[in-house]
This record gives structure tokens, sequence and C-alpha cells, in this order.
């Protein structure tokens, strides 16, 4: 929805795919196995929580959906950030701002601020995300993910996941 308004408002640029939204909680960059990626996330506890879309802004040409702050959120990631800090597992510091990256290159925007109704959404799970250059531009791919409130965690089996910590 709010990329078709995007569209109708003449931002022109490289449009997210619909199945490639998501929110990070931590960038990763390069990293080898992903087995100590997944051991420190197993200690990450939460519960279902809901999250309000609203707003919209850029980081230069960047077009994004913004998140209203969310205390949840901000504690998962928080929480997943020290799992990986005390599991010696280097992530990007740059602060957490909750977004979704609706468009790249993004042209016509002219400090354009969309209206777009506030929609709101249950999480329930974050994923690792392993994202590969490719012709068509990035293609994300779930190596495992996490349920609220699992304890314990098991795997999950692949499917669309909103939250997510990235490989490249």
């Amino acid at each position: 929805e709010a990329q078709e308004l995007a569209r109708r408002q003449g931002i022109r640029g490289r449009y997210v795919p619909a199945e490639n939204l998501h929110l990070t909680l931590a960038f990763l960059g390069e990293c080898g196995s992903a087995a100590p990626v997944r051991e420190a996330l197993r200690s990450v506890d939460f519960a279902p929580f809901q999250l309000v879309l609203s707003g919209t802004g850029s980081f230069g040409r960047i077009f994004w959906l913004g998140v209203r702050e969310n205390p949840c959120l901000t504690a998962l990631s928080e929480n997943v950030r020290a799992a990986l800090s005390q599991h010696g597992i280097f992530f990007d510091p740059k602060p957490f701002k909750a977004h979704i990256t609706l468009i790249r290159d993004a042209s016509g925007t002219n400090g354009k601020a969309l209206s777009i109704p506030p929609r709101e959404m249950t999480v329930r799970k974050f994923s690792l995300e392993k994202s590969e250059m490719g012709r068509g531009g990035v293609k994300y791919t779930e190596l495992f993910a996490f349920r609220a409130d699992m304890g314990k965690r098991s795997d999950l089996q692949a499917g669309s996941l909103f939250l997510s910590a990235q490989t490249r």
C-alpha cells in the first residue's frame, strides 16, 4: 500500500519487492558460519507484541516507512545486540532506527512525506537472513528463525518474516 501511494505521487527508484520488505534489528555484514549467531540468539526471549507502521522519511536516496516507537521492539533489538556482543559476534554499531526500506535510489521525493494510514501488525518471530546480490537485486534466504514465547528456542521452517538480523 505504501509503495503504491509513493508510485502515484511520482516517486521513482528501485522499489523493494514485497518479499524483501523487512526491519533490521542488527546488521552483521560478512560472517562465516551462522552456527555461533544461532547459538547467541537462542538466549533472546520475547513475547508477541504489536507494531504500528506509520509515517515515511528518507536517508539520502533511501525512502522508508516508519515504525512508531515501541518499547517491546526496542527491547528486542537491544537483547539481540547484547546476545551477539556477549558471544563476540560483530554487528554494525549504528543506533537502531526502526524503519522498512521501500525504495532505493529514490528520486522525486522532494522532501515528500506520504500520508499513509497507520497499520498494526503483530510480531511473533525474528530471523537470521542471508542476503546475496544477484542480477535481479538482493535475494534473502532465511537461515533460522525464533518464535516469541518459546523459552528454549527451536528452529522454525522458512516463511515470510518481518524482523531480521541479516548477513551478507
